[in-house]
């Protein structure tokens, strides 16, 4: 685990040195920005995947609540909640703490996968993240590779032990997967001579994983709306 952090921490500082924001539109209200891990996401909640790439969450005047929306801990104490109350075109609605993709504090994202949040540890066209969750007993829970879900009876329960699994994330269409060789060749095949680079690679696992990782994402850079 440590050398996966300590590969993580290298190679985004590499990539921050190597990028610079850059606005591809000169309207400054209405203007694509180039992705750098300095880039200021809009505070709020994302209803849809869609709202996250387009930087377009639902803003906190929209949420309804008595907590303290400039407290450090607003997020994670409106989100402990199993549901929370919104305006959507006027009207008053509730949501599971399921239902909405995830949120940004306007410095992190964090996706949501039925009620837990992880942060977007890489964000990219190739993005990252880390799942804690509880044990997985195959005798009474489905679980799926791509899109993680656990049922309830097996989610919750405060005696099992938990485990951290890595995710990687296609950000064109928001698909997920367990990280794994294949999967990650899967995404890296857009680009044949990178792909053949990643198999000829030699070195440890987490550093070779994450090198071609940031490789891909400074190659095919994202933007997002300011």
């Amino acid at each position: 685990m440590k050398s996966t952090l300590l590969a993580i921490l290298v190679l985004i500082t590499l990539n921050v040195m190597g990028q610079d924001s850059t606005c591809v539109n000169t309207d400054p209200e209405d203007s694509l920005v180039v992705y750098t891990p300095d880039f200021k996401f809009k505070k709020g909640i994302y209803l849809t995947y869609d709202d996250f790439k387009n930087n377009s969450p639902l803003p906190l005047s929209a949420i309804k609540t008595d907590l303290d929306s400039n407290s450090i801990h607003f997020f994670k104490d409106l989100l402990s909640h199993k549901k929370i109350y919104i305006y959507e075109n006027g009207q008053l609605k509730w949501l599971k703490n399921t239902e909405y993709w995830g949120y940004s504090d306007g410095r992190r994202v964090y996706c949501n996968s039925y009620g837990r949040f992880a942060r977007l540890d890489i964000i990219g066209s190739i993005c990252f993240f880390v799942k804690v969750s509880p044990m997985l007993d195959f005798n009474d829970a489905y679980y799926s590779h791509a899109y993680t879900h656990i049922t309830r009876r097996n989610m919750m329960d405060p005696g099992r032990k938990t485990q951290a699994d890595k995710y990687i994330m296609n950000f064109e269409n928001g698909e997920v997967f367990l990280l794994n060789k294949k999967q990650l060749a899967n995404l890296l095949s857009k680009d044949a001579e990178l792909l053949n680079d990643y198999k000829r690679f030699k070195g440890k696992k987490d550093v070779k994983t994450f090198m071609f990782i940031m490789k891909y994402n400074q190659k095919y850079p994202i933007s997002f709306l300011k």
